[in-house]
Order: structure tokens, then C-alpha cells, then sequence
């Protein structure tokens, strides 16, 4: 969340009221907040990413949420849940054969629930005939650009579009040696599209911090 909604969000914390947009009278709120993190949230005051004045206000009950990879346990019960809301909005019966569970329980899930879901998206799609999911074996996806030196970027039949995006983002941020600008004039998109990319992409531990840059340097520069 940028700094500047970060004031707002405090206020209607502190004040119990908010004005709707384009509205001029404050209206009593009486709600609960539960607020969640994919980064440090020490680490994110520390660096200006986050007012701690509304860090202090959201750290009245903390709870620190283990990877996937140390929980395998909720695996199983997770690609339950996904399958059943398929079902459910696809009008299918669709079930896990006995193996299935079993192979996405060993999977190290880098990339947490919202990897699992989409997982569980894919093999939903290539069900056979009698409903059965199964589950072979992935190759391991490279976490960042497989391109040679030419600036040509290499994609493999099977790649989601999700990892077909991110080969092309990071291969072109490489290549402009991590100017968001640049990138972004060259693949027609905004600076901010980008910015919000990497957040996700950092979120699902596919990056690590340095291609984000100062998170205020970045605000400022984005803003301009």
C-alpha cells in the first residue's frame, strides 16, 4: 500500500469513520481489521515502506503464518477446497485420484497457496474423461529469464501465462538493466504495472528485494 493511502487507513483506524468518495459527511464504521503481510513488517518500517504509526496500530494480535512447504499437513485440505469451488461453479464432479494428493504434498511450493491454487487450476483443465485428477511430476520452472545473450527470451510448451508474463518482464528489465521506465515504454505498460509485478512476484519468493529497488525511491520516482 503506498504511504499516501497508508494515512488515510490510519485515520479510519484512529477515528472509527470514513467520508465515501466524492462525499463531504463522515460515517461511524464499527468493523475489524485483519491486516496480512507477505513481507517483514519491521523490515518494511525500517526501510520507509511502512508508517509505523500504523504498524504499532494493526500489531494488537499478531500471527506469524508458516510456509506452505512447513505446513503440508493443510496441502491436502487446501486442493480439497480449490477442487470443490470448481465444482461447485463449473457444475462438475471432478475428484483427486489416490496419488494425486500424495505428489502435491511433496512439492516445495515456492510460491505458497496462490501457487497451489493455480495447480490445482491446471490439473482441473486436463481431468480425463471419468472426472479423475491425477498428478505427474512438473519440471521445475526457471525462476527467472532463460534468454541468451542475444535478448531472445525461450519459452517451453506448458508454461502457464503467468510465467510466460514474468520471463518476458524480467528478461526486459534485464535488458534495460533494471529501468522501470524503459521497460515499461518498451512493453507498453506503466512504470506503476511493473512495480505492482514484482511486489507479486517477491510475494511468491520468485524474486528477492533487489529488483524492487528503495521502496520510497520507487514511490517517489513513480509518482513523478
Amino acid at each position: 500500500m503506498p504511504l499516501a493511502l497508508q494515512v488515510y487507513l490510519l485515520r479510519v483506524i484512529e477515528t472509527r469513520t470514513l467520508t465515501r468518495v466524492g462525499g463531504s459527511r463522515e460515517l461511524p464504521i464499527d468493523v475489524r481489521v485483519i491486516a496480512a503481510s507477505n513481507r517483514d513488517p519491521q523490515r518494511a518500517v525500517a526501510s520507509g515502506a511502512l508508517r509505523s504509526d500504523l504498524y504499532f496500530r494493526l500489531l494488537e494480535f499478531p500471527l506469524q503464518v508458516p510456509a506452505l512447504r512447513e505446513r503440508r499437513e493443510d496441502i491436502p485440505l487446501l486442493a480439497r477446497h480449490f477442487l470443490d469451488r470448481l465444482n461447485e461453479r463449473y457444475g462438475t464432479a471432478k475428484v483427486f485420484n489416490p496419488d494425486a494428493l500424495r505428489r502435491l504434498g511433496e512439492r516445495a511450493w515456492p510460491g505458497n497457496v496462490r501457487e497451489l491454487r493455480h495447480a490445482v487450476q491446471r490439473h482441473y483443465i486436463m481431468a480425463g474423461e471419468n472426472g479423475e485428477i491425477d498428478v505427474q511430476p512438473e519440471p521445475e520452472q526457471p525462476l527467472r529469464p532463460t534468454g541468451g545473450s542475444d535478448g531472445a527470451i525461450r519459452f517451453t510448451v506448458g508454461m502457464t501465462f503467468d510465467d510466460v508474463e514474468r520471463e518476458m518482464l524480467l528478461k526486459t528489465l534485464a535488458h534495460f538493466n533494471n529501468n522501470k521506465r524503459q521497460a515499461a515504454r518498451a512493453l507498453g505498460i506503466t512504470a506503476k504495472t511493473i512495480y505492482n509485478r514484482l511486489l507479486r512476484y517477491r510475494s511468491q519468493e520468485l524474486i528477492g528485494d533487489e529488483l524492487l529497488g528503495d521502496p520510497v525511491e520507487e514511490n517517489e520516482r513513480l509518482a513523478e
